[in-house]
């Protein structure tokens, strides 16, 4: 897997100072054909569009609307764990965490919300071929208020016990894939017959 780390502003821009030149001319390269398809699009229906842009409002919209849907304001990192169990996963220590402030919430920041939704308003909405609707600016009525939240975890066994070693395997997904390789085998070997 390939990383091509791009930073992002808090007001949407590339950060050029942390994002080398070379980073964003690998990114062009690779994006370049959906970012032509969409500024071809842009353009038929004379719209702005800078795919740059475009990339941090998905990612920036996602990052606030997930935290939204588990009524959080404010972004919440923990730390990893120095030496993780399982070197694929990011285990963290759930005792050493930071909270960060919410002012770049677009939620709560009345700019960062006029910004992002004119975007969703102004391109994005028109590019997909959707009106674009009035939305109300924020004020103190119209604004993401935390939420608590409980998760709850249950299982739907009430015993717990131990299983049949042939009832966790999956033996009709063995046999299934058996027959396949049989059936395919006797395909490649068998002369073809047509009417």
């Amino acid at each position: 897997m390939v990383e091509i780390p791009i930073t992002y502003l808090s007001s949407g821009e590339i950060d050029t100072i942390r994002t080398s030149p070379t980073n964003i001319s690998l990114a062009n390269a690779l994006l370049e054909p959906a970012a032509v398809v969409l500024r071809l699009k842009a353009a038929q229906i004379g719209v702005d569009f800078d795919f740059w842009e475009f990339v941090n409002w998905i990612f920036v919209g996602f990052y606030w609307t997930m935290l939204a849907n588990v009524g959080q304001l404010n972004p919440i990192n923990y730390a990893p764990l120095p030496i993780s169990p399982l070197p694929r996963l990011n285990t963290v220590n759930f005792t050493a965490l930071t909270v960060y402030d919410y002012k770049y919430n677009w939620f709560v920041n009345e700019t960062l919300f006029d910004k992002y939704s004119t975007y969703l308003t102004g391109t994005l909405l028109p590019l997909l071929g959707y009106p674009s609707p009035q939305i109300a600016k924020l004020s103190e009525t119209n604004r993401l208020h935390p939420v608590m939240t409980t998760f709850l975890r249950s299982y739907i066994c009430e015993i717990r016990e131990w299983k049949d070693l042939l009832a966790t395997i999956d033996v009709q997904g063995i046999i299934a894939k058996a027959v396949n390789i049989t059936t395919n085998k006797i395909r490649q070997h068998s002369p073809m017959v047509s009417l």
